[in-house]
C-alpha cells in the first residue's frame, strides 16, 4: 500500500554519509558519528508524506533543494528545523 509509510519507504533513497567530506560538512556533524542521514526523496506528494512523519520520529532535520537531512543526536540542539542556503 503506497499511503502507508512502508510503501513510502520504498521510494527514499539514503544518501551515502562517505560524501560528508567531500561536500565541506561540519566537523561536528552527525553523520561523522552514524547519527545522521540525507534523504532524496523523487516527488512533493512523497516529501510531503515523509515531512508529515518526520515531525513527529525526530527532533532535527534540515531541508534543501537536493535532500532531507534528519538525526537523533542528542548532543546537538533538539526541536529545531533549518534550510540549507544556496552556496555561492
Amino acid at each position: 500500500d503506497r499511503d502507508h509509510p512502508a510503501g513510502l519507504a520504498r521510494t527514499v533513497r539514503v544518501v551515502i554519509v562517505i560524501r560528508h567530506r567531500a561536500v565541506g560538512g561540519e566537523p561536528n556533524s552527525a553523520h561523522t558519528r552514524g547519527l545522521a542521514v540525507d534523504l532524496v526523496i523523487p516527488a512533493s506528494p512523497l516529501r510531503y508524506k515523509f515531512l508529515k512523519e518526520a515531525l513527529v520520529v525526530f527532533k532535527r532535520i534540515g531541508i534543501s533543494e537536493e535532500f532531507i537531512h534528519v538525526d537523533v543526536d542528542k548532543n546537538l540542539p533538539q526541536g529545531v528545523l533549518w534550510t540549507y542556503g544556496r552556496k555561492e
